[in-house]
């Protein structure tokens, strides 16, 4: 998963470089807030996701692809940790793909022409990367090639603060992030 997954220890803050390495592959989505390019995922107030539920603050998130339910779901994705308990915490990262390369070409013949979802195998070592976070440390991946998902992270454990830059080649999909959770605006999403 070398190709799909990049981490990157120990870079600066600053949102600048982070901003303008993503928007080299493609224009940066806007994320929670029209207008505004990234966004965070934490365990600790403000960072805009004060009104975001427990589950998403705290809980266990399973393997996922982000904006799969937008016209527009992000083409790669970034986080880059600014804190992290001292305890650590991790992300794990699946190729979608090497289930499918391993599927036997009949099977993949009989299948052409329909939308399939290919969970056999996604947990199996050889086809998942854990990243063990540190603070500085910047991960872009291929969000359409990569599922990705995390432990549960109670407040008790310390602060667990990432900022997420995304971008998408074909379009943003805000508008429908907001409609589709039929919020105000996309800080009241995850509830």
């Amino acid at each position: 998963m070398s190709l799909e997954v990049q981490p990157i220890p120990s870079v600066s803050a600053a949102e600048a470089p982070e901003s303008a390495f993503v928007n080299h592959f493609g224009p940066l989505l806007e994320e929670r807030v029209q207008g505004q390019t990234h966004s965070y995922v934490t365990n600790a107030a403000g960072h805009d996701v004060d009104e975001m539920g427990d589950a998403y603050k705290f809980g266990a998130l399973t393997a996922h692809m982000d904006f799969t339910y937008t016209r527009y779901p992000a083409d790669g994705i970034s986080l880059f940790g600014l804190a992290i308990p001292a305890k650590g915490a991790q992300t794990v990262f699946y190729s979608n793909a090497l289930p499918l390369a391993r599927m036997p070409e009949e099977l993949l013949a009989e299948l052409h022409g329909y939308t399939i979802r290919c969970t056999l195998e996604l947990d199996a070592p050889e086809n998942t990367f854990v990243h063990d976070w540190s603070e500085g440390d910047f991960v872009f991946w291929d969000n359409l090639a990569v599922q990705h998902a995390r432990a549960a992270i109670p407040a008790a454990d310390g602060e667990r603060t990432l900022r997420r830059v995304s971008f998408c080649i074909q379009g943003n999909g805000i508008e429908e992030t907001v409609r589709f959770l039929d919020a105000g605006d996309a800080t009241q999403t995850f509830g």
